[in-house]
């Protein structure tokens, strides 16, 4: 199997000869572009292959003008368990109409699995939400997955508002990610929000998962990025990180890849949130995501306990989690008390009995503590 390097664009040929690991190890980024046939095949004008499956009714009329996010899940084809619990719990049809979403999940394919292509068509002729391309879905390919579904707003869905991006194990809260969403466009037209990974070395080990070639990437430092499992941008930022993605040589590391180097090339603002807690297991207590905007869950029914505790819980009152700054404060106020009171302690026993002197001096010792 040759792959070749030419303007920014890959040229990969299939072989039966060659498995996909052999093709990773030549290169970290060719696997990028694996399609599901034997052919050989230039990187298309559109950037990642053509459509498996679309939905027959279109999710965004109109180009999305009366779309507030689109709720964009990379999936993989043998995970309908997971898909069905995300349309069963924050993604339910009934639940994203209150705030003008629609739900999609992107997939790649597996042509050496007939019946599992065959259920995904009949699972996408049922709910419509499914988009499938025609790159193999295999983890090398999860930057082509992310672009998907760049390119499919902004030629399909321009005119929305947001996007949220997330995996089929990620549990959102969709209340709370459009309220931070909202405020930041105040200030803000066009950006990223997501857990920002700041001044981060290449990996260069090879035997470690997310090791980058010297040969291929040979700076020292990466771009800032947003960790990958959740994060969401405006519609706008997603047309541009995606016309910039089709100049762009394909990294496997797809978090890095979209919001790190073509989110720079683009000049798109990548902005951090606390509220994004990509890496925490969701919690029992629905106050424990009341204020955050995403957590993963270990199984599809995991995520349905979730959202079934979110909602008998709904209405509870839920204070935020301390933050450092406020704890400091706190600590603060408690010692100017302890102090006030021990000088009015002083105040009052000056003049009085021996007890009031060694109150003085207690006093005199907490003083020099202070100091």
């Amino acid at each position: 199997m040759r792959s070749l390097l030419s303007r920014g664009r890959f040229l990969v040929k299939l072989s039966l000869a060659k498995t996909l690991e052999q093709t990773a190890d030549n290169a970290n980024c060719t696997p990028a572009i694996l399609y599901a046939n034997q052919q050989t095949f230039e990187r298309d004008a559109l950037g990642t292959g053509w459509y498996l499956v679309f939905p027959a009714i279109s999710p965004c009329p109109d180009q999305g003008s009366q779309v507030q996010l689109v709720v964009a899940v990379t999936s993989d084809p043998s995970h309908p368990e997971h898909r069905r619990a995300i349309r069963e719990t924050f993604a339910a049809k009934s639940h994203l109409a209150s705030y003008n979403a629609v739900l999609l999940f992107f997939l790649g394919s597996n042509p050496g699995r007939s019946d599992l292509m065959r259920a995904v068509e009949r699972e996408a002729s049922e709910h419509e939400d499914i988009v499938q391309e025609s790159f193999y879905d295999v983890p090398e390919n999860l930057a082509l997955k992310t672009v998907a579904i760049l390119k499919f707003v902004a030629l399909h869905c321009p005119k929305s508002e947001f996007v949220l991006k997330s995996t089929d194990d990620t549990f959102i809260n969709i209340h709370t990610l459009l309220h931070a969403l909202q405020h930041t466009r105040l200030l803000h037209t066009t950006f990223v929000l997501g857990h920002v990974m700041r001044s981060l070395t290449p990996i260069r080990d090879n035997s470690l998962s997310w090791w980058v070639r010297e040969l291929f990437y040979p700076h020292w430092r990466v771009p800032d990025f947003v960790e990958g499992h959740a994060y969401s941008l405006t519609s706008s930022a997603a047309a541009h990180i995606y016309k910039t993605s089709l100049r762009q040589p394909i990294l496997v590391h797809e978090d890095v890849y979209v919001t790190g180097f073509c989110a720079a090339k683009a000049h798109v603002t990548v902005m951090h949130h606390a509220g994004f807690t990509n890496d925490e297991i969701c919690s029992d207590s629905a106050c424990g995501l009341s204020h955050r905007f995403s957590c993963r869950s270990d199984s599809p029914s995991h995520m349905t306990e979730t959202y079934e505790e979110m909602e008998r819980e709904a209405g509870a009152l839920c204070f935020p989690p301390p933050s450092g700054l406020f704890l400091v404060v706190c600590g603060l106020v408690l010692l100017t008390l302890a102090f006030v009171v021990c000088k009015e302690a002083q105040t009052r026993c000056r003049g009085r009995s021996t007890v009031c002197g060694e109150s003085d001096l207690l006093s005199a010792q907490f003083d020099k503590r202070l100091v």
